[in-house]
């Protein structure tokens, strides 16, 4: 009975976001959790209004379960304001940016720094999103989403009096964006395109983006974020634009199998053509406005990969092989040169990229695990990939799948290359990397309280 309980009344401080009982939790090791917000709903409960949630804030010892950032950002110079526009496919593996699969943004790109290996933050969405905004690694998501505390990104720009359109194809409470990467920003500067299949709600929220540019205050900078469905399973896309003819007609999860593999991405590889259509059209709004791009920065990358059976997978969110966590990332940026980066980067990096453009002189060490990826010196030796319970240590050459929390005691670590192929050198990959191992378990929890 006492279990039931305490299952239960998890449940509900979880559907009624009650800092206090799920703040509680962490303090007890093996705690059982449940999520019962849909059952809930049907029953008549109605869930907390997001305008009367509680923000965070430094002053507010309830809440502050997070350090972050570890040092104040008070050291910003006379403040350079560029407009930014951050486009996200998601599920959009590393292999689909290219003159084939997408020439319009191929082409887009050749104004900007394309990254050719780049690392996502995670497996998944919550992870994969979470590096990106706030430069951390994904293991911090729960303990932010229980503090409601928004990316330093979002409250630089609004000191800075951005004007703010957010819009997913998908939803913002769904993984909780609305919580985390959005929490401090107002319920109106949020859309969501939320019916029709996925290529549909593309084409209107592109059709918004476009309009927003030009009905927005000329006088003030802007942040336009964009998260579009196309890419995601089961890889939408209108027929009569089928880039390559063969492919599946629909993914039924009961019967498809790796001998599906290929015409499955085919789905895949259509749909991010039909996306690279959409996007043609705000490339082409944003290049007839005059002096628009010369001060804009663009961003385009995916949350997470995906994976077409490689290597004995369908989808994402179950291993960390190079399919699942590698993908495109562009930056456009004012006074950057085009350039291609042939080395390692990871999400994390972002944020400490844009920071000096937006007159941030702290060091990246005070509010990311990242570095900037323009500076002279960049270059990694390593980066975390964080899952739900597990997260991937990668080096220039290995890779090794490590536990989160409890799962340790009954976890077999194995090395591989950084393909994914059987390694060796089990013992010597340990030892040659016990000082960035332990680097990299620092960094991991470097910005939580205890």
């Amino acid at each position: 009975v006492c279990f039931c309980r305490s299952v239960g009344y998890d449940g509900l401080a979880d559907f009624k976001l009650n800092q206090d009982v799920l703040g509680s939790l962490e303090a007890f090791p093996f705690a059982p959790t449940l999520r019962m917000r849909h059952f809930l709903r049907t029953i008549g409960m109605q869930g907390p209004k997001r305008s009367d949630l509680p923000r965070f804030t430094q002053k507010n010892s309830k809440l502050a379960r997070v350090k972050y950032p570890l040092l104040p950002i008070d050291r910003r110079q006379q403040r350079s304001r560029p407009n930014i526009i951050w486009l996200v496919g998601e599920s959009l593996r590393a292999d689909l940016l290219s003159p084939e699969i997408m020439p319009s943004t191929w082409e887009f790109a050749r104004k900007g720094c394309r990254f050719t290996e780049h690392y996502s933050g995670g497996n998944g969405t919550r992870t994969g999103m979470f590096s990106m905004f706030y430069g951390l690694y994904g293991n911090s998501w729960d303990k932010f989403l229980r503090s409601q505390r928004g990316p330093l990104l979002i409250d630089w720009l609004t000191e800075d009096h951005y004007q703010f359109l957010c819009q997913t194809s998908a939803r913002f409470t769904y993984p909780e964006f609305d919580r985390t990467i959005f929490a401090a920003l107002p319920g109106a500067a949020l859309r969501e395109v939320s019916t029709g299949k996925g290529w549909e709600r593309d084409i209107r929220l592109i059709e918004q983006a476009v309009n927003f540019l030009d009905t927005r205050e000329k006088d003030r900078p802007f942040f336009l974020f964009g998260f579009f469905e196309s890419t995601h399973a089961p890889y939408t896309f209108p027929a009569e634009q089928a880039l390559t003819p063969d492919y599946l007609e629909s993914v039924n999860y009961a019967t498809v199998s790796a001998k599906d593999a290929k015409r499955v991405y085919n789905r895949d590889v259509n749909a991010a053509n039909h996306l690279d259509r959409q996007l043609a059209h705000l490339f082409k709004a944003l290049e007839k406005d005059p002096g628009l791009l010369d001060n804009t920065i663009v961003v385009i990358t995916g949350d997470h990969g995906e994976e077409f059976y490689e290597k004995g997978f369908l989808g994402h969110n179950s291993t960390f092989v190079q399919e699942q966590i590698r993908v495109p990332l562009v930056i456009i940026a004012p006074g950057i040169a085009p350039s291609v980066y042939e080395n390692m980067s990871h999400h994390a990096d972002i944020v400490p990229t844009l920071a000096p453009l937006l007159g941030v002189v702290n060091p990246p060490e005070d509010y990311s695990v990242g570095d900037n990826l323009f500076s002279a010196g960049y270059r990694r030796s390593h980066m975390v990939v964080c899952g739900w319970e597990t997260a991937a240590f990668i080096t220039q050459t290995h890779k090794t799948v490590l536990p989160l929390g409890s799962k340790g005691s009954y976890f077999s670590r194995k090395v591989t290359t950084l393909q994914d192929q059987p390694s060796n050198d089990q013992d010597d990959f340990y030892r040659v990397n016990a000082s960035e191992l332990r680097q990299a378990q620092h960094d991991m929890f470097r910005f939580m309280n205890n």
